[in-house]
């Protein structure tokens, strides 16, 4: 299965838009206030779909959100060929 696929099979298991994949795909770009507000939006939306993973979010910490965001940002660029930020 490709990566695209993936993400289609994904989004029609979430009942997501193609409008909630592009703000999904680009929030991590937003100042740090606007992004936990997106993300707070998110979270809300995928718990009242999936109580199951409601208990999973109100466990998580934001410096737990913050390195999940570092994770998903550098399995991104690898997917898109871009070189690791060189660490500082």
């Amino acid at each position: 299965m490709s990566r695209g696929q993936a993400i289609e099979r994904l989004a029609a298991y979430l009942n997501l838009s193609p409008e909630a994949l592009d703000i999904a795909q680009g929030w991590s770009i937003l100042p740090p206030g606007p992004q936990r507000h997106v993300k707070l939006v998110i979270d809300d939306y995928i718990a009242s779909k999936h109580p199951l993973i409601r208990q999973l979010y109100s466990n998580a910490t934001h410096s737990d959100q913050l390195r999940f965001n570092r994770i998903v940002e550098e399995a991104q660029d690898r997917a898109r060929g871009i070189p690791p930020a060189p660490e500082q």
